[in-house]
């Protein structure tokens, strides 16, 4: 009787038990889900939120990976933070699109939005607006070419030092080093080109927006001083117009509301703990040297070797005589960055060039086989035709690569406008471009496509038809390639007609459009948006440049997503012979 009281007593205690600890399990996670269900709110941070549902809202396009725009949608801490806020406080973020910072700090100023995210505190901002508490920390960090030696913060003023126009570690170093000359870059972008090119000393900038975009942009002469921090510490934090104050509440009560694993899983997705290390300089003059010293054993490629010569020295000299003529250019606005183009051309150039050295490398590597086996004395006829076959393979692969690389030469001569040598020609506009339309017809049959052409049939013109072929190729082609999926119908509409002495010729198709953020970059060189696909963004520079220098006319793009893209095009209707001719290089 008793064994039998005590057994019941044992399990009803562990039923009990049981009970006690799903209720404690309960009663936690009811808390936890309270406390990101709702805000505790005072009575006037919620009759706040009743008068004011809606908060416009600015990102810095730029500042990533704190803040930036993507796809057209912005990603970023800062971003994921924001959707925290809105989720748990009931206010509707409403994003206003903003491309430079300085716009956004204008534009606060005069109540055009209501609050800025991924901040800092100065003492001029301080005036205008109210910070929230920080929600994260980043330092800064002195980057410097890989040729130059390791310099400490003092030294900065000493040297050519970049920093990023209006960003707070402009105001920290002119305060604690009066007299100091930065240098103002408009983004981290510029700031890592210009390091990369040595037109700057040292660049200082923030730690997470240097790791990412050496990481995106694949800057292998960057170094960054591990050991030298500068003096400042970023507290990045979210600011509100000055009578917007009960707003800075709001926001610090739910941030810190935020669970730790929240905040972890934010800057693990967003943030990295290091940059990775470039690739030695030393390293790639070295190897190349080896692999120099290898080709003279290979007879079988030494043409290809001279070939290689030539294109590199091609390469050498057209970059020299680009700089010396940089401050010739006619288009200051569209050729300023002439970083930006050399460093595409050797981006470009890098892979046909590096697939042909990686094949002269494995032809040396079976040459040395053969060398060992003829040593030996019993190689087999079957061993001398693999290698033969080898030998023909691997050359076909350096013939076609280097190939490769002379076009992309040829398209950076275009780039620059090398004038041609073609002449002055009378012509009938109209019938002209019929012709260059059928010259097309390889390209356009792929598509289900139709061609309006509508103008005086009567129209001639005195003009370089060579150009104008050329810049009604690279439209269609930037049409085809950019505007329609295959299975669509392209559909395009040529329309000109003259005005006094000129000719206005408008280009138009009905495909996906611009997005508003790449429209200011279309003519820009390498600027392309299909990468992955091989496009090499050369298209529209090359049109620009032949309409603003060959042919002394302008161009202008209109375009709406998903709607059309227009080119208007102005060139005179009789163009005079040039006493000589103009040379980029």
């Amino acid at each position: 009787m008793n064994k039998n009281l005590k057994k019941l007593f044992n399990k009803n205690l562990v039923i009990f038990l049981l009970f006690i600890l799903l209720s404690a399990l309960g009663i936690l996670y009811s808390l936890n889900y309270q406390s990101h269900k709702s805000l505790k709110l005072n009575e006037s941070e919620r009759t706040w939120i009743e008068n004011h549902p809606i908060v416009k809202i600015a990102h810095d396009p730029n500042y990533a990976p704190i803040e930036f725009y993507e796809d057209r949608v912005f990603k970023g801490v800062s971003p994921d933070y924001i959707e925290w806020v809105e989720k748990y406080s009931g206010i509707e973020f409403q994003e206003i699109y903003y491309s430079k910072w300085d716009e956004m700090l204008t534009a606060i100023r005069h109540k055009e939005i209501d609050m800025l995210c991924g901040i800092l505190i100065t003492e001029d901002r301080i005036e205008y607006l109210a910070f929230t508490d920080p929600y994260i920390s980043i330092h800064n960090i002195i980057l410097v070419n890989s040729k130059f030696p390791n310099i400490n913060e003092s030294e900065l003023q000493n040297i050519r030092t970049g920093v990023i126009k209006d960003f707070a570690i402009q105001e920290f170093l002119e305060v604690k080093y009066p007299g100091i000359e930065l240098i103002e870059v408009k983004d981290i972008n510029e700031g890592l080109q210009l390091l990369s090119f040595g037109k700057i000393d040292a660049f200082v900038t923030e730690f997470a927006q240097a790791s990412y975009y050496i990481d995106k942009f694949g800057y292998t002469n960057i170094k960054v001083l591990q050991e030298t921090k500068v003096s400042s510490e970023n507290e990045i934090r979210f600011a509100v117009r000055k009578d917007y104050e009960p707003l800075k509440d709001i926001i610090n009560k739910a941030i810190m509301s935020m669970p730790k694993s929240e905040r972890e899983e934010i800057e693990k997705q967003w943030l990295k703990s290091e940059i990775q290390p470039i690739i030695s300089e030393k390293m790639i003059g070295i190897t190349i040297i080896v692999v120099s010293i290898s080709l003279m054993f290979v007879a079988i490629i030494l043409s290809w070797n001279r070939k290689l010569k030539i294109i590199n020295k091609e390469l050498e000299n057209t970059i020299k005589n680009l700089t010396k003529t940089q401050e010739k250019l006619v288009e200051a606005e569209k050729l300023a960055s002439l970083a930006n183009l050399v460093a595409g051309v050797a981006h470009e150039i890098n892979t046909p060039v590096g697939v042909s050295i990686t094949s002269i490398s494995y032809m040396k590597l079976e040459c040395d086989k053969l060398f060992e086996r003829l040593d030996e004395g019993n190689i087999s006829k079957q061993e001398l035709m693999a290698f033969v076959d080898t030998v023909i393979e691997t050359s076909e692969i350096i013939e076609h690569n280097l190939f490769r690389a002379t076009d992309l030469i040829s398209s950076f001569k275009l780039v620059a406008v090398n004038q041609t040598k073609s002449r002055l020609d009378t012509f009938n506009l109209k019938d002209y471009i019929k012709t260059i339309l059928l010259s097309l017809k390889h390209e356009l049959k792929k598509y289900k496509h139709k061609v309006n052409i509508n103008g005086p049939s009567d129209l001639i013109i005195t003009s370089y038809p060579g150009a104008i072929s050329q810049i009604l190729t690279n439209l269609l082609m930037n049409t085809v390639i950019h505007g329609y999926e295959l299975k669509d119908e392209v559909v395009i509409d040529i329309a000109f007609s003259t005005e006094a002495d000129k000719v206005n010729l408008i280009y138009t198709d009905h495909g996906k459009g611009i997005l508003p953020e790449d429209l200011g970059n279309i003519f820009e060189p390498f600027y392309t948006t299909n990468k992955a696909n091989g496009g090499t963004g050369l298209g529209l520079n090359i049109v620009y440049n032949m309409i603003t220098q060959k042919l002394m006319g302008s161009i202008d793009c209109d375009s709406v997503p998903n709607k059309y893209t227009s080119f208007s095009i102005c060139i005179p209707v009789k163009m005079e012979e040039e006493s000589e001719e103009l040379h980029i290089f």
